[in-house]
């Protein structure tokens, strides 16, 4: 699921390779890592007191407390719910029955539009992802008047 390979080419020259499984990164997670790995090798990374000994005595602590019971009763709950579906206007009539025939479509924003969402997600705290999910959501209630659209499968999960 994760490899990761460094080569030495000369004194003050190397190559790292890595490769990770899509699973294992999203992208707000891969660009900390990348961030991270960047800070710990050039020796910058700040010490933290943060160890995997510490989030099992969390986990432990959350399951004997009973609040765990509460998350997954709220997560059950939730997801058994009939989420709703987007009732999109249509130019043409569905078919009787589902095909699931599709088509792709790509849009490329230039590179000023780019900088100037890179600025407005700053700006909010936030990152390029986040900026445009939202606007992406947004497009969705107007075009369906729906107030919650079911944006999961939007987030990849």
């Amino acid at each position: 699921m994760f490899t990761a390979y460094l080569r030495k080419v000369s004194e003050n020259e190397h190559h790292f390779v890595w490769s990770a499984h899509h699973i294992i990164f999203d992208g707000q997670s891969l660009s900390v890592f990348a961030r991270d790995l960047a800070l710990a090798w050039r020796g910058e990374l700040p010490a933290t007191e943060l160890r995997f000994a510490n989030f099992v005595g969390r986990e432990q602590h959350l399951l004997q407390s009973g609040e765990a019971a509460g998350r997954l009763a709220f997560w059950k709950e939730y997801l058994a719910a009939p989420q709703p579906t987007l009732q999109y206007p249509l130019d043409r009539p569905r078919p009787a029955v589902q095909t699931f025939v599709s088509e792709r479509r790509s849009l490329e924003l230039e590179g000023d539009v780019m900088k100037k969402l890179d600025s407005f997600a700053q700006e909010k705290g936030t990152d390029l992802r986040t900026v445009l999910l939202t606007t992406y959501l947004v497009l969705l209630h107007r075009h369906t008047n729906q107030d919650r659209p079911d944006h999961r499968p939007a987030l990849g999960e």
